[in-house]
């Protein structure tokens, strides 16, 4: 019984922690339920910011958020979940979660309170540099929000309390959007708007958690969930490693903004992050949908020993990244030509943008195969100084590629940078990997989808020359699905009926 994995895998991978069947499937349909409805508010967001705030301002308000992004992860999970949920407590594990919890809180409050003297302080003397008041600043404030929304939603899941976590992450991007537009409106389409009105979502979404606090003595699920583990030992040799790799892979799909920003300038960073964030939250939250259906069931099977049920879970896995994934990144290829000038205006429109959506997809799709199918079995044997050091050479590499490649090809260049970086960390996660415990794939699986896909891509293309507008890209949407749907159906191979099976 591998007991020490059991509180870190859990926490970063964003899993459940229930173990009964029952209980995993309704978890896993709730979470994946809030998890999809807030994908569905991030999207809009998205749009409605890019449209509100124009190239040059959305383009500050995405250095803001990645920042942001970077700096709320690497302080709250490494601190709250890395180190202390791995030292000793009680038997049952309680203390150690609401104690962690507590920290976690008084991060994010330091956060919040650290941002609001040195804004004071700047307001009344003027001595903080532009770059420092513009983008440090509004990135701490929108770090201390995301950090304690973050904090009261996962505080519920860890307790069972999946409906209030599906809640709780519903009403931060909610939230975030409906007052980042109010404060636009209200304030003008400045960052500092929109920065306040989305920091101040999520504050409420923080606030409402801390109002309904999770139960952890009295909830059955706490204490097989969230054993007592070794102290200062399984902190140096897992959480660690583990948390370097989440906060390097993080880093990995930000840093490309901060070079754009430094050699193109920041409307540059605004007309990049449009496209790759409409492939990101298109693509990328879906897979990790498919992702949450079966590495629960998976982990479970491992640490009771059944590998073949584990080999099992992983092909249906791989049936599911590939069935959606490949299909997403084949349409949002196809729409995107009628969908950008459509959805975020013509100030966003270019050969450029198109080309940064087609590559973004394809590095998107590469990056979820990767790490969440073949960095599972790095996982599950407890090899996570290896993830740390893939993630961190995969940070290297998108640094220098997207720096060399940007100045020789502009942002196409920073795009295709993005793809580099994924086949490399897909090489060395299969080599490393496989040694390991190998996952399944299936080459008539994956090449039975991409001749699907490219059927189907090819029909929604033909489609897309007799009718434009919005009418043209919600028939392109229509005609993609139904297409792929009927073709799917017709050839069993495409594995439909395995994928969300609960016998195992």
């Amino acid at each position: 019984m591998h007991i020490a994995l059991v509180p870190w895998r859990k926490v970063f991978c964003g899993r459940l922690v229930m173990t009964a069947e029952s209980s995993l499937r309704a978890g896993v349909v709730w979470s994946a339920g809030g998890r999809g409805l807030s994908a569905v508010a991030n999207l809009a967001a998205l749009i409605i910011y890019a449209r509100l705030l124009g190239p040059e301002m959305f383009g500050l308000f995405a250095l803001c958020q990645a920042a942001a992004v970077i700096l709320h992860n690497g302080l709250f999970h490494w601190l709250e979940s890395s180190i202390l949920r791995f030292l000793p407590t009680a038997a049952s594990g309680r203390g150690d979660l609401q104690r962690s919890l507590l920290f976690g809180y008084l991060i994010s409050f330091t956060l919040l309170a650290g941002f609001l003297a040195v804004r004071l302080l700047d307001l009344k003397n003027g001595l903080l540099p532009a770059w420092v008041a513009g983008l440090i600043l509004p990135a701490i404030l929108m770090a201390a929000g995301e950090a304690i929304a973050a904090g009261t939603a996962e505080a519920q899941r860890a307790t069972g309390g999946v409906r209030r976590f599906a809640g709780l992450v519903l009403l931060r991007s909610l939230g975030a959007l409906v007052l980042a537009i109010v404060s636009i409106q209200e304030f003008g389409p400045t960052v500092t708007a929109a920065v306040y009105g989305h920091a101040a979502g999520c504050l409420i979404a923080g606030f409402v958690g801390l109002l309904i606090w999770p139960d952890t003595r009295k909830s059955p699920e706490a204490g097989e969930s969230l054993p007592a583990v070794g102290g200062l030992r399984e902190i140096c040799r897992y959480g660690a490693p583990l948390s370097v790799s989440l906060l390097a892979r993080l880093a990995t799909q930000r840093v490309d903004r901060f070079v754009i920003a430094a050699l193109l300038g920041v409307e540059a960073v605004g007309i990049y992050t449009v496209a790759y964030d409409l492939a990101r939250r298109s693509i990328g939250v879906p897979l990790s949908l498919v992702n949450l259906v079966t590495y629960p069931r998976m982990a479970a099977a491992y640490d009771r020993g059944d590998k073949a049920t584990v080999l099992e879970l992983g092909r249906r896995n791989w049936l599911g990244l590939v069935l959606v994934g490949i299909p997403l990144a084949y349409g949002l290829m196809v729409v995107s030509f009628s969908a950008i000038p459509l959805i975020f205006g013509c100030e966003f429109v270019g050969d450029v943008t198109v080309n940064i959506v087609a590559l973004a997809a394809l590095a998107i799709l590469i990056e979820a195969i990767r790490s969440q199918h073949f960095d599972i079995s790095l996982m599950l044997v407890r090899r996570t100084g290896a993830l740390a050091v893939i993630s961190l050479l995969s940070l290297v590499m998108a640094i220098v590629s997207v720096w060399f490649l940007t100045r020789w090809l502009g942002l196409s260049g920073a795009a295709a940078a993005t793809c580099l970086t994924a086949l490399m960390a897909l090489a060395l996660s299969v080599a490393v990997g496989w040694r390991e415990l190998p996952m399944p794939v299936d080459g008539a699986q994956l090449l039975s989808v991409i001749i699907l896909s490219a059927m189907m891509a090819l029909g929604v293309a033909v489609f897309s020359l007799f009718v434009s507008g919005w009418p043209g890209l919600l028939g392109q949407i229509g005609v993609g699905a139904i297409l792929f749907s009927i073709m799917a159906l017709r050839r069993r191979s495409a594995g439909l009926s395995e994928l969300t099976g609960w016998k195992i």
